[in-house]
């Protein structure tokens, strides 16, 4: 049987719906696109099949989920918790996470980590494509002319880009804090950037990477 704090309050009540183990990160698994049930089983190591059937049940009770086929997606209801799921990634970036390099990973939980700390004011000026490849791992941004079109954020690389950015993480974060100026970043090769140093550094300052944020002709 499904606990339940039964409290009359809302927050309660929205704990009683998505605060179980497991519920949120099937949640941002959802949020990068709709999975199969062994798509879901793999990211999520060491849930155990039986507890995410169960997980998957509640969430379609709660009409946050839904299923097309063989496959999972959230509802207009559950993509609601797309800003819950960011203040969280943002939320868990502020507790520092510089012991955590050695853990699971996957290119996928970058992507909702990109989304979530993505700054629309900052970002107001990309236009185009541009590659952000962290650890390795390539990032597709892209970004229209139009104010109303949106950022997209996907896995991937990509052969035409305004400004192609390679850093590990633990650079990022030094460059966030402002332990490391960008400029000595790039000289040192720290920072490789292939394309427009400008557009480089406008990227890099849209996902909070740069403190102090200074053009530099291209």
């Amino acid at each position: 049987m499904k606990r339940s704090y039964k409290q009359n309050c809302a927050l309660a009540h929205a704990m009683d719906v998505v605060g179980e183990r497991w519920t949120l990160l099937i949640v941002r698994e959802l949020l990068v696109g709709p999975r199969r049930y062994g798509e879901l089983l793999n990211n999520l190591s060491g849930i155990g099949t039986n507890l995410l059937a169960d997980r998957l049940k509640e969430l379609e009770a709660a009409e946050l989920i839904a299923k097309e086929g063989s496959r999972y997606l959230l509802t207009e209801n559950g993509r609601q918790l797309e800003s819950v799921v960011n203040d969280l990634v943002r939320f868990g970036l502020s507790l520092g996470i510089e012991d955590m390099d050695e853990r699971l990973t996957r290119p996928e939980w970058d992507v909702v980590a990109l989304r979530a700390i993505y700054d629309e004011d900052k970002g107001r000026n990309l236009l185009g494509r541009y590659v952000l490849v962290l650890n390795g791992e390539p990032f597709r941004i892209e970004k229209g002319d139009s104010v109303r079109q949106p950022l997209t954020i996907a896995g991937g690389d990509s052969p035409e880009y305004t400004a192609r950015v390679s850093l590990t993480k633990p650079i990022a974060r030094r460059l966030a804090d402002g332990r490391l100026d960008v400029n000595a970043a790039i000289s040192s090769g720290e920072v490789e950037v292939q394309g427009s140093a400008r557009e480089a550094k406008r990227l890099l300052s849209s996902f909070g990477m740069l403190p102090r944020y200074a053009f530099v002709d291209a």
